[in-house]
């Protein structure tokens, strides 16, 4: 079964909405998705509906940004109960946690000229339950004059060495596996090719996470070459792990595209991600 398993909307930091996710993924021939908004489950409902318009199966999903330090170790979650009461209190606590990290950014980049409020930060959100991410803090310094481009003022302050990064209150990533399963759910490793390690301390890395109880490893990535890919589908089958895949994207029209690269799940994955 086709399928596209880490993309992101207006709820976190895309601009897609469900009616387009659904639409692009009915264009790309995709049968099977799951949204993995940061931090949070909120559209998970809506874009199931537009997705049976399609006949296209839309599987509960979330990336948890975890980090081990200043490690970016984001971990995916799929097919688990979003009403888990253990569940529920996790998403509260990472979006409390994102205040408190929020507040730490706005205050390092005020001690360089940029003075941005928090109010301004917030109203970027599509409601007052999401978590406030990094991108929202681009947007309102875009707004405040501070910048011509979102991307550039990520690029330019937010990212990892720059003045108002901040990686504070972000769960590790065996406690987002352990949250996820304990919702019932499997746990990803998130773009691999992408983590900061050469392939020996990476791969000590993921077996450490294998043995935490993660599920599976994303081998087919939108950035991961040929070699990566083989690489990660050969260590994932070596750990008895899924081999999951997804396009990672974000906006419409840009080079990353709901279906691409191709992905085929297993249908051991599907039946675990869809339970039949």
């Amino acid at each position: 079964m086709r399928a596209d398993l880490h993309f992101h909307s207006i709820a976190s930091d895309g601009r897609l909405t469900c009616e387009q996710i659904a639409a692009c993924a009915h264009e790309s021939g995709v049968e099977l998705v799951s949204l993995t908004d940061h931090d949070n489950t909120y559209l998970t409902g809506k874009l199931n509906t537009y997705c049976k318009k399609f006949s296209i199966t839309a599987v509960c999903g979330v990336e948890v940004s975890a980090y081990i330090g200043d490690l970016k170790l984001h971990t995916l979650g799929y097919a688990f109960d979003p009403n888990k009461p253990s569940f529920k209190a996790f998403m509260r606590e990472l979006t409390e946690n994102s205040y408190i990290r929020t507040e730490a950014i706005l205050s390092q980049l005020k001690g360089v000229g940029i003075d941005i409020k928090l109010e301004e930060v917030v109203k970027e959100r599509i409601c007052d339950e999401l978590p406030v991410h990094m991108v929202y803090v681009a947007r309102a310094a875009v707004k405040a004059g501070y910048s011509k481009d979102v991307r550039e003022f990520i690029r330019e302050y937010l990212l990892y060495g720059k003045v108002g990064n901040s990686n504070i209150a972000r769960p590790s990533p065996e406690r987002a596996i352990d949250e996820i399963k304990k919702a019932g759910g499997i746990a990803v490793l998130a773009h691999p090719g992408r983590i900061d390690l050469d392939r020996p301390e990476r791969e000590k890395l993921i077996r450490r996470l294998a043995s935490a109880g993660l599920d599976g490893i994303e081998a087919v990535y939108t950035t991961h070459t040929e070699s990566d890919t083989a690489y990660f589908t050969r260590l994932a089958e070596e750990l008895g792990l899924f081999v999951t895949g997804g396009s990672d994207t974000h906006f419409p029209d840009e080079w990353r595209k709901i279906g691409t690269p191709r992905f085929e799940a297993s249908a051991e994955l599907v039946k675990r991600l869809t339970n039949c």
